[in-house]
């Protein structure tokens, strides 16, 4: 049961109690208790954007090692065009950059090179073919 209800909030956080109890055949009062328990563990309601529809047609994921490790850290949890940002294995740090073109994301490549970056692996996102589904 609480699997069912996450997997409706997953799919959309704002249906209603009574709509995901409807669907689930399942008492609106067990819904409305469930969905407070799982709030403990929900980290996020969100909305899934088209960067590109929004004009931001430049993403990439980037995996990078440096050795001033703490001030990279910083700069990347700080900056408005990182969408995703991660602690990854072989990497000090995994991320998804979200810009409108090809020169931002340069211009910002320039800007990683003040941590003495000593590895950087860059991947341009061609096409998102599943997001945010699982348990969805």
């Amino acid at each position: 049961m609480r699997k069912q209800i996450l997997k409706q909030l997953r799919k959309n956080s704002r249906k209603s109690i009574s709509k995901i109890a409807r669907e689930e055949k399942i008492a609106t009062t067990t819904v409305f208790e469930e969905q407070q328990k799982l709030e403990k563990i929900i980290h996020k309601h969100t909305t899934i954007v088209d960067f590109r529809k929004l004009g931001f047609g430049q993403r990439n994921l980037l995996f990078v090692k440096a050795k001033n490790k703490q001030a990279l850290f910083s700069f990347l949890s700080k900056h408005p065009n990182i969408n995703n940002f991660h602690k990854v294995e072989s990497f000090n740090f995994g991320f998804e950059t979200v810009f409108a073109n090809m020169k931002q994301f340069y211009d910002f490549l320039e800007q990683l090179e003040q941590f003495e970056i000593e590895d950087l692996h860059k991947y341009e996102l061609i096409e998102d073919i599943k997001r945010e589904e699982f348990l969805g």
